[in-house]
């Protein structure tokens, strides 16, 4: 490493400051919305331009050395101001007023929404925010029936952007006494002995399309649009379900409900914001986004 120009900026200052809250690149990257390999570069770069390494590595996570606590005690000084500023130029440039439409493409979503809202009229008070579900999030777009879509899905449309929100870690959900999920593990061919709760339709369901790939055939696949509603059918009976951790939070806590993982397929979701490309975004729409993810990165139950 060679002493050169820092020329620090807040993405430096909020790489050091998530990396020591987190102790891990990995949950670091999630909570920041980038690759982890991306994340070490920018890490190594950082390092670079500062000339000492910012983090060890030992048993218990990446933990700052000298200089990394340094530039961490400079992050606490400086992006509390940061964004205190950034809140009152919002302010400022929105006048405090417009219309937002909102539609829903992924139903798990729904369990983080009523907190989301909260946080954003608390910000936006005099905003108006409509939403509502899409099954053509597409056509929506196009023909201004909504300003933004939540969808897990981000294959490239024509004319249109894919914001990445945050991510989940994907586990099963059972009654407690669900014999099946007894251990932290299922195996995938165990899903034969199992009735299967879908909240998707089947010609759209990725497990469904994962076990016909695998030739395995649970007993029974019963399929609820509406999340809460399988949640507690699953709490109750049999059948086993998949889901973003963060949607079951609340019965796990509980003991309603149990998760386990899928034995040696770790899986991981992702939701998007998606908007029209033709089209800035106001102020108070990008700022419904930032609430998203700093609501989803310090949410109860997430690794």
């Amino acid at each position: 490493m060679t002493m050169g120009v820092m020329n620090l900026d807040v993405k430096d200052l909020r790489l050091v400051k998530m990396i020591a809250e987190t102790g891990n690149l990995t949950k670091a990257a999630g909570r920041l919305n980038v690759s982890q390999p991306a994340l070490s570069r920018q890490l190594f770069d950082l390092e670079e331009r500062v000339g000492a390494r910012l983090f060890e590595r030992n048993p218990k996570g990446m933990q700052a050395t000298a200089t990394g606590q340094d530039l961490l005690e400079l992050a606490g000084e400086l992006l509390e101001r940061v964004e205190a500023t950034e809140n009152a130029i919002t302010s400022k440039l929105n006048c405090g007023s417009g219309q937002l439409n909102l539609a829903i493409h992924c139903m798990p979503i729904f369990a983080c929404l009523p907190e989301v809202l909260k946080l954003y009229h608390a910000h936006y008070p005099n905003v108006r925010l409509t939403a509502q579900s899409t099954t053509d999030f597409d056509d929506d777009l196009k023909q201004n029936r909504c300003d933004l879509v939540i969808t897990m899905h981000n294959e490239a449309k024509k004319g249109l952007v894919f914001e990445p929100l945050f991510s989940d870690e994907v586990v099963i959900i059972a009654a407690p006494d669900n014999p099946l999920t007894s251990g932290d593990y299922l195996a995938l061919k165990d899903m034969s002995k199992a009735n299967y709760a879908s909240w998707i339709g089947k010609e759209c369901d990725p497990i469904c399309a994962m076990l016909k790939a695998s030739n395995i055939s649970p007993l029974s696949c019963t399929v609820m649009g509406e999340v809460n509603s399988l949640m507690h059918m699953v709490s109750t009976s049999s059948a086993l379900a998949f889901l973003p951790r963060f949607t079951a939070r609340e019965m796990l806590a509980s003991g309603k409900l149990k998760a386990c993982r899928l034995q040696d397929r770790p899986m991981n979701a992702t939701w998007y914001m998606a908007h029209r490309q033709d089209r800035p975004l106001p102020i108070y729409a990008k700022g419904l986004i930032k609430i998203i993810r700093e609501a989803m990165a310090t949410a109860p139950g997430r690794p």
